[in-house]
């Protein structure tokens, strides 16, 4: 029986050719994008080349990730976790043992990027080194249940978030990734509505409550690791609204620009 600071080493040590294989993805990206197109300076000055390569990567983990959570929900692994509270809690899944590996590597990778590279908003790179911790945090076996949906499913917005970014960044130059743009932008707002902020919320409350009996039950494998887990879901269940009202601010935006028009086209008729 491993203790959790060798469970931790053991991941941390095969989580590094994931993460070799993610920064070669993104200097080899890079490069090709580079001598293909050349590069300019997108919205958060940052060079394209770099920018697309990145979220080329997003993609691939993202796609990765949803795919091993899918063969994990049709092949039962996910009845079997969710029987009782302890098996939610504490039931050993071999996807989400892959799934943590390689979030991992990709968070590793992220912050990294986010930080140094990109220079982006700080909560950011907060948001990373979080998911970071939970990654590790769940190697005792804990909570794979819930995780196969936060580190797995719930990827499918993050996917679609950065390729409406890509097509973002592509439009600045070519004007016909315009269209592809606004639809894979609409799709990433339904489906983070759907998936970040309902589903997430509800599996968070389930989570909330099985870490709770646990504690009161004191069969919890360690209650300062778990009141941690639970801050960190607090802050990154936050986060999803706080992000989510910003989802619904760019529909209600776009909705009365398209109002707009209609009004201006019709008093042109008038």
């Amino acid at each position: 029986m491993h203790t959790t600071a060798e469970r931790m080493y053991l991941v941390a040590e095969t989580s590094l050719p994931p993460l070799l294989v993610l920064c070669f993805m993104h200097a080899y990206l890079q490069s090709a994008v580079y001598n293909m197109i050349g590069s300019w300076t997108v919205d958060n000055g940052s060079g394209s080349a770099n920018w697309i390569a990145h979220n080329l990567v997003v993609i691939a983990f993202d796609v990765a990730t949803v795919f091993i959570a899918v063969l994990s929900t049709c092949d039962g692994s996910v009845s079997a976790l969710g029987e009782t509270p302890r098996t939610r809690l504490y039931g050993h899944s071999t996807q989400f043992d892959m799934l943590c590996r390689l979030t991992v590597a990709f968070e590793t990778y992220n912050t990294f990027v986010t930080a140094v590279i990109f220079r982006d908003e700080h909560i950011f790179t907060v948001h990373h080194i979080c998911t970071l911790f939970l990654a590790f945090a769940a190697t005792v076996p804990y909570a794979h249940y819930y995780g196969l949906f936060f580190f797995g499913l719930a990827n499918v917005s993050s996917a679609l978030l950065a390729t409406f970014t890509l097509f973002d960044a592509l439009r600045m130059k070519y004007p016909l990734f315009d269209t592809p743009y606004r639809v894979s932008r609409t799709a990433f707002g339904i489906v983070f509505l759907v998936v970040r902020c309902d589903v997430w919320l509800v599996l968070s409350v389930f989570f909330w409550l099985d870490n709770v009996e646990a504690l009161r039950g004191d069969w919890s494998h360690s209650a300062p690791v778990t009141v941690v887990v639970l801050g960190a879901n607090l802050f990154l269940t936050s986060l999803q609204f706080f992000w989510g009202s910003k989802v619904v601010s760019g529909i209600r935006k776009h909705f009365n620009a398209t109002d707009t028009h209609g009004r201006n086209q019709l008093s042109k008729q008038l």
